[in-house]
């Protein structure tokens, strides 16, 4: 089980970058919304799906590849 929640965390980090990436790349400044993703998981019935999404991980790739 451990090597498939790596497996699937790998997966979801290489995605995270190549967007995150093709975004910095192809845009000079990128605006971002505050969301609260916490408040979306519970109020619109999506559950974990929203919780499951790496939304921080993503802004924080996004922000340091935007810095360079």
């Amino acid at each position: 089980m451990a090597k498939l929640h790596e497996k699937v965390s790998n997966q979801r980090k290489d995605f995270l970058h190549k967007q995150s990436r093709q975004i910095s790349n192809a845009y000079d400044c990128v605006c971002i919304e505050d969301l609260n993703m916490k408040a979306m998981s519970r109020s619109l019935n999506f559950g974990k799906s929203v919780s499951d999404n790496g939304w921080g991980m993503f802004t924080t790739f996004l922000r340091y590849k935007l810095e360079e």
